[in-house]
């Protein structure tokens, strides 16, 4: 069954506290700072993540990276996390979810029981 998160963030303190916010609410979670490791993470526990989050600003092309991570496996659900100015870019559309920053314990909340 499909329990963890995995959250990719190069900003180490962003990555801990997404971790420490999803925690806080019961849920599992893996971060990584480097995307290429976490689509190996991801390829190792596949069956074990139901949701990724990855930030906009991180130097990899997050398209692609959604594109390989629903290749590995589809139906997964991958989020975007991105401020409330960068939300207006077309990109942001293409994800299946947006986590907004300033990251609030509530609205993570919905997002993750939603």
């Amino acid at each position: 069954m499909s329990k963890k998160i995995l959250v990719i963030n190069e900003r180490l303190w962003i990555l801990g506290l997404m971790i420490q916010i999803i925690s806080s609410l019961g849920k599992e979670s893996v971060g990584c700072s480097d995307t290429k490791k976490a689509l190996d993470i991801f390829r190792e526990n596949k069956e074990d993540v139901y949701l990724v989050i990855v930030d906009l600003d991180t130097n990899a092309d997050v398209l692609e990276l959604q594109k390989r991570i629903k290749e590995v496996r589809m139906g997964i659900r991958v989020f975007i996390s991105c401020t409330p100015r960068e939300s207006s870019q077309e990109i942001v559309s293409e994800f299946d979810g947006v986590v907004l920053k300033p990251f609030k314990q509530e609205e993570i909340r919905k997002l993750l029981s939603g």
